[in-house]
């Protein structure tokens, strides 16, 4: 992506959130509940069997090949998502099956300023990023950036307008646009993450708006980082 001159993109903030489950949690939970599909020792016995790493994972990775779908659901992982437009909150909490969000209140988001740029309180959609676009001319995308951040600069100086009047933040936040950044806390397990990452990255459906696939690039890499076999086992093999 070629970014206009001085034009410096905003991304979601992703990060694993420190009770997360680590690597080895999730392969001995996928093991434990695997193995007591056909072993006529408990559950809780199984989890105090000594086995080797190795011998667990080639079986996390049989389960993926053989579509073992429920065996991957016992641990679930969290992330902090923040710089995330309330646009794209309300299209991943559509997500239900194996997953769970809170989002930020919107009498909670970061507080206008007058003076401040429109776009650190809102994101800058992706074509308006770019130098050039097949359906924009650089002129026209001048004007429309200009229109956005009007928008945004009203929207912020009528919100705080009515916070400054008594109007309680609750009330005051139905004017503020679908653009403006929230924040979430998201929980999955493997199973509704893969679903999310094949539905919403790099376009695999291709129907994904550009701000959510850039939300689940970064959730993603983050899972990579934190999760390099689970991550290799599942993405790329």
């Amino acid at each position: 992506m070629n970014l206009k001159k001085g034009q410096q993109m905003t991304q979601p903030i992703v990060k694993l959130l420190q009770h997360s489950p680590t690597e080895i949690d999730i392969i001995n939970s996928a093991w434990v509940a695997a193995r007591g599909c056909y072993s006529d020792k408990s559950a809780y016995e199984l989890a105090n069997e000594e086995e080797t790493f190795d011998n667990k994972f080639k079986l996390f990775k049989r389960l993926l090949k053989d579509k073992h779908r429920t065996t991957l659901t016992h641990i679930n992982f969290s992330f902090s998502f923040d710089k995330v437009p309330i646009k794209i909150a309300t299209q991943l909490t559509r997500s239900q099956v194996g997953t769970c969000f809170d989002q930020r209140s919107t009498r909670y988001l970061p507080k206008w300023t007058k003076g401040k740029r429109a776009y650190d309180y809102g994101v800058q959609p992706i074509r308006m990023r770019v130098e050039k676009d097949e359906k924009f001319s650089n002129e026209q995308m001048k004007l429309i950036n200009e229109q956005i951040e009007v928008c945004y600069n009203l929207c912020a100086a009528t919100y705080e307008s009515l916070r400054n009047m008594g109007v309680p933040a609750e009330d005051a936040s139905y004017i503020l646009n679908l653009g403006a950044f929230t924040g979430l806390t998201a929980t999955f397990n493997l199973v509704s993450f893969r679903h999310w990452i094949n539905t919403r990255y790099n376009h695999s459906t291709g129907k994904a708006q550009g701000e959510h696939e850039e939300l689940a690039t970064e959730a993603l890499k983050c899972f990579k980082d934190n999760y390099p076999n689970i991550y290799k086992a599942m993405f790329e093999e």
